[in-house]
């Protein structure tokens, strides 16, 4: 049988992925997104922190940290 997943509910002060039309996207603390990295933006928190550690901003939304990321790990090294 098909296992059913179950919702996990979203982090404190984060909203699941809604967004209010005509309001702004929220914004969240670099630490705030580490530590929810797995649940927001698919990735490991050691791969958030990488990529988000190198940024001027300490404040971003989930759309931006999710840019960041990608960038972050298509980026070729020598």
């Amino acid at each position: 049988m098909a296992e059913k997943r179950k919702k996990v509910p979203a982090p404190s002060g984060m909203a699941a992925g809604k967004k209010a039309s005509g309001a702004a996207a929220a914004r969240y603390g670099r630490d705030e997104l580490v530590r929810q990295a797995r649940t927001l933006l698919r990735v490991s928190e050691d791969a958030a922190a990488g990529a988000l550690s190198g940024l001027d901003r300490e404040e971003l939304t989930v759309a931006e940290a999710k840019q960041a990321i990608q960038q972050f790990l298509r980026r070729r090294v020598s």
